[in-house]
């Protein structure tokens, strides 16, 4: 009897992943002109729902999704780095997924002249936030901090 809950639990976590992403990602629609605000004004104990929420919608991500949440990652790593570090540091595959994405997802422009700019901003400002960044997650900054340096801001027509 035990075997067939844990059994019908699992079936239903697995039925619910669709769901979770499509909730993730309405969540990151309607919130957009909030989330960057919430970063710079929230403080550590506030923040955190918005950086689990940043960091489900990355880990349970389903096509373009990725491309989509991938700066508010960035924005958080330049106002609460210690926080989107931690969240991180708990989900190593999600921060190792998304450092391979950096170059071809995060730092890739397939806009306009105008958000190029915006790429650049956004990728000199992680570069000096994690430079400067000197907590526990240390290690998770240095990842980053290697790959966002290394990787040129892209266009693509």
């Amino acid at each position: 009897m035990k075997f067939i809950s844990i059994l019908l639990i699992f079936i239903s976590g697995l039925s619910h992943g669709n769901s979770l992403t499509k909730l993730n990602s309405d969540w990151l629609f309607k919130s957009e002109t909030k989330i960057t605000a919430d970063l710079k004004n929230l403080n550590s104990v506030e923040v955190m729902p918005i950086i689990n929420a940043l960091g489900a919608t990355w880990q349970f991500r389903d096509g373009a999704i990725g491309g989509e949440v991938s700066p508010y990652i960035a924005q958080a790593l330049i106002y609460k780095p210690k926080e989107m570090l931690a969240w991180f540091n708990r989900h190593p595959e999600a921060l190792g997924q998304w450092v391979n994405s950096i170059p071809h997802v995060l730092l890739t422009n397939f806009n306009d002249a105008e958000y190029r700019k915006l790429l650049v901003t956004l990728k000199n400002d992680v570069t000096v936030s994690l430079t400067n960044y000197d907590g526990k997650f240390n290690s998770e900054a240095t990842l980053i901090l290697q790959v966002v340096s290394k990787s040129p801001v892209r266009d693509v027509d």
